[in-house]
């Protein structure tokens, strides 16, 4: 099993504005004895689109092809 990671972000809050890309949540966490950040290895995918319909297309396009991804990067690690 493998770890995937997408920004989820440019949707509209309750107060009708615009949330912001956040930090990636993979540079708070360390990866076993080495101590890395797991960022080093694990994927956080930006997902491409003007307003939260084309980002949520992408998503649905493209999470297949990232788990698949993620499987074979937690194989190699």
């Amino acid at each position: 099993m493998g770890v995937v990671g997408i920004y989820i972000y440019g949707l509209k809050n309750s107060q009708k504005l615009i949330s912001e890309k956040g930090n990636n949540p993979f540079d708070y966490i360390t990866h076993g004895g080495t101590k890395e950040k797991i960022s080093t290895i694990v994927k956080c995918y930006n997902p491409a689109g003007a307003n939260s319909k084309e980002r949520y297309d992408w998503i649905s396009r493209n999470i297949a092809n990232a788990v698949e991804e993620a499987i074979e990067i937690r194989n190699n690690n």
